[in-house]
């Protein structure tokens, strides 16, 4: 049994995905922050907050890279189908 073709994502539903990768992570970045600055936190709450944020920070970095990669590649997309769609074609 042959196995189904992959959902295909547009050029707009690239670039959405990208800006919401990327603002996700950087939104929990600064409300991180946010809140571990204002709360009243005594130094061993502040100091976990710290260490967990050390290994929370990798993931927030990969979803905002993955976020600008997907924006890029929205652009991109959408920019090769728009010239395709117009007939202009550098190529002859």
């Amino acid at each position: 049994m042959p196995l189904p073709p992959p959902p295909k994502l547009s050029a707009t539903g690239l670039f959405w995905w990208g800006i919401a990768l990327a603002a996700g992570g950087m939104l929990v970045s600064w409300g991180w922050f946010a809140v571990a600055n204002s709360g009243p936190f005594d130094r061993p709450e502040y100091s976990a907050m710290m260490d967990v944020y050390q290994y929370l920070s990798p993931v927030l970095w990969v979803l905002q890279l993955v976020g600008a990669a997907l924006i890029a590649g929205g652009l991109i997309v959408r920019s090769l189908t728009s010239r395709r769609e117009a007939g202009v074609d550098h190529h002859r």
